[in-house]
């Protein structure tokens, strides 16, 4: 039997020897073929990311709970995947409502980041009342998840020429692919995403080694607040950045006004939850000093 954290490094080694080498073939021009089908480097960085966050709620789910959480985060995910995809089709309602059979052909490609957080949501709230868990109770365990994803799909961007920014010529500029196929020098939007994500999952675990910050963490929905607050107002700034086509809205790029949208709806979670625990601390200190 190999062991959770051998296990753990296991993917986490193959993670990153599978990065370099999707690298390697995509900028010499020979994406991998196996056994006459197309090998598609955005799938497998999805895939390995969600491997490996699977692993990691595992890893941290109590013990005579690990199924049930390893279970309840697969129901999540078909979740995600029904938003992701019913986002991208809602988006593009003009192409798709003359061709509807084309909207189940998920094999084709065409997913929305929005659509996906909102499955997310949804399925996670189905979830909660399957396992009878609170809601931001369940959310806090499957972060790792969804943590691990944002960098999958980010890394996944870069080679497919999705989300890539402006070309440039200065030293941090780095190969980047447009939907034409171009490889050119570009403003490293993908990679900053990624690493920004990656960078707020460490902080995240960095601080509950300080007690001041332990009591805030164990509050039900924080992580997510903190963690969700990040990754929103990241994809906000980067929005701005974008040079790959997109819809708009009020003369902003449609996945502007959405990131603005989790930003404030993060934020608005992050508040409502510091004033509760204020108000359960307060209480307690009235208790006692009328016990006093």
């Amino acid at each position: 039997m190999i062991g959770k954290s051998k296990l753990s490094t296991i993917l986490w080694v193959l993670m990153g020897s599978e990065i370099i080498r999707a690298w390697y073939d995509y900028f010499l021009g020979a994406i991998a073929l196996l056994e006459g089908f197309q090998f598609s480097v955005f799938s497998l960085l999805l895939d390995l990311s969600t491997l490996t966050g699977l692993v990691w709620v595992y890893e941290n789910a109590p013990a005579r709970q690990a199924k049930l959480h390893l279970d309840a985060a697969v129901g999540i995910l078909a979740g995600a995947f029904l938003g992701s995809r019913a986002g991208f089709v809602i988006f593009r309602w003009d192409y798709f409502q003359n061709h509807l059979l084309e909207i189940i052909q998920f094999y084709t490609g065409g997913y929305s980041w929005a659509g996906m957080i909102i499955g997310w949501l949804v399925a996670a709230l189905i979830v909660s009342r399957i396992i009878h868990q609170p809601l931001l109770v369940l959310c806090d365990y499957f972060l790792p998840l969804a943590g691990c994803l944002a960098v999958g799909i980010w890394l996944g961007c870069w080679f497919e020429g999705i989300a890539y920014g402006g070309l440039s010529t200065q030293w941090w500029a780095i190969p980047a692919v447009d939907e034409w196929g171009i490889i050119a020098n570009r403003f490293p939007i993908q990679l900053i995403g990624a690493i920004s994500t990656l960078f707020f999952m460490i902080l995240l675990n960095a601080l509950k080694g300080y007690p001041i910050w332990k009591g805030w963490l164990d509050v039900p929905g924080f992580s997510t607040a903190f963690f969700s607050s990040m990754l929103s107002v990241s994809c906000l700034l980067l929005s701005f950045l974008r040079q790959d086509p997109a819809p708009t809205w009020l003369g902003l790029r449609l996945d502007t006004c959405i990131s603005a949208g989790f930003s404030i709806m993060g934020v608005i979670l992050w508040g409502v939850i510091v004033i509760r625990k204020k108000r359960v601390f307060m209480n307690k200190i009235m208790q006692n000093q009328n016990t006093c």
